[in-house]
């Protein structure tokens, strides 16, 4: 028992906020459990659950002295840790989805003459290899067709990031698909 830990939270907060590390470490250990088991019903894989703990604190003590102490600290943090896992939980449906579409790309393939298909099929192996954030990028702007703009905001990156994963992904692309890549 630290000598601290008969201070509220929002007392701890104040004092997290001008650089006291103790208040820091109790406000940590108080929450962490039932922080943890609050993200674990959201997400189950236990390195979800470990991000996204360690996330919840980063952002909170980054931005501790926009907590108002007239509010409860166990509120705030628990919006952080809810905000946050409602952003995995919309990027893993986002992953989802993208398996969808190129499920559907390839049923389209078989339409097509059998060098059509061969082709497609090579382009959506060299897709499928693409790391997964230029795999998301390329997805969207290209087989959704979104804007670079929109993008930019489904995946929570600056416009920039997403020009030079677009850039990148289609450069790997290319390069999987030129005469005699993969051939002895």
């Amino acid at each position: 028992m630290g000598p601290y830990t008969d201070q509220n939270d929002e007392t701890l907060a104040v004092r997290a906020t001008r650089g006291d590390q103790e208040a820091v470490s109790v406000l940590v250990r108080r929450h962490s459990p039932r922080l943890y088991g609050f993200l674990q019903r959201y997400h189950p894989d236990r390195d979800d659950c470990d991000d996204l703990l360690q996330d919840t604190w980063i952002r909170a003590l980054s931005n501790l002295d926009r907590f108002d102490p007239k509010k409860r600290f166990t509120t705030w943090l628990f919006q952080i840790a809810l905000n946050l896992s409602r952003d995995l939980a919309r990027r893993d449906r986002v992953r989802f989805g993208y398996r969808k579409d190129v499920q559907e790309i390839q049923k389209g393939m078989a339409g097509g003459s059998a060098e059509e298909r061969v082709d497609a099929m090579k382009a959506m192996q060299a897709i499928e290899a693409l790391p997964l954030r230029q795999k998301e990028v390329l997805l969207l702007r290209y087989y959704q067709g979104f804007p670079e703009a929109e993008v930019s905001e489904i995946l929570g990156c600056p416009r920039g990031t997403v020009k030079s994963r677009l850039h990148q992904a289609v450069r790997a692309v290319r390069v999987k698909l030129e005469p005699g890549e993969g051939e002895p």
